[in-house]
């Protein structure tokens, strides 16, 4: 997925959501069942919170906090019962990823009928999530991206990730018969 100034702001911003407070306790949100196979909820939240580390708002989390600046703290490992040392993701390599996640959700709604089209997803995703207007939408940036591509990403992520990243049917047709969500398929 190709970089410049302002899909990269994009990109690093998609990995900052995390800074939100941790008192948002995700394990208690009801999802729908279909949903929960594809994204299930990071238990480690629940040890975070138990442990008292709320993020921001107390300043201790993921991070120490101080101010505006904040420093990773090395006892979290220890906490969550982390052993295996992370190797480091790029921002490219993590925006991908989530922006593929995004497609495969976006082209399920449509499948799903839980959209009219792929055009109300794509002016959600502009107004609602701040994707670049650039680029067209979610939907919109697939077709340019090429949605054989993104199929054979969304299958390598689920080889190497889990189910989560399995990509939805339709995603799958419309590839298989080169066919696009929008007309123009411009990005």
């Amino acid at each position: 997925m190709k970089s410049s100034t302002t899909w990269q702001r994009y990109q690093e911003g998609l990995c900052r959501i995390p800074s939100v407070g941790l008192t948002l306790d995700i394990s208690r949100v009801r999802f729908d069942p279909g949903f929960l196979e594809r994204m299930e909820p990071a238990m480690l939240l629940d040890k975070m919170i138990t442990a008292g580390r709320l993020g921001r708002k107390n300043g201790l989390g993921f991070y120490r906090h101080r101010g505006k600046q904040r420093t990773v703290d090395p006892s979290v490992r220890g906490l969550l019962g982390l052993r295996r040392t992370r190797q480091p993701q790029t921002v490219d390599t993590l925006s991908e990823r989530m922006v593929l996640a995004m497609i495969n959700e976006a082209a399920r709604c449509v499948e799903e009928g839980i959209v009219a089209g792929p055009e109300p997803v794509d002016l959600a995703m502009v107004f609602g999530a701040g994707f670049p207007p650039w680029r067209g939408g979610v939907l919109r940036y697939a077709d340019a991206f090429g949605l054989r591509t993104v199929v054979d990403r969304l299958r390598a992520l689920r080889a190497e990730r889990g189910p989560r990243f399995e990509p939805c049917a339709l995603l799958v047709a419309k590839a298989a018969e080169e066919e696009k969500f929008t007309d123009s398929g411009i990005g």
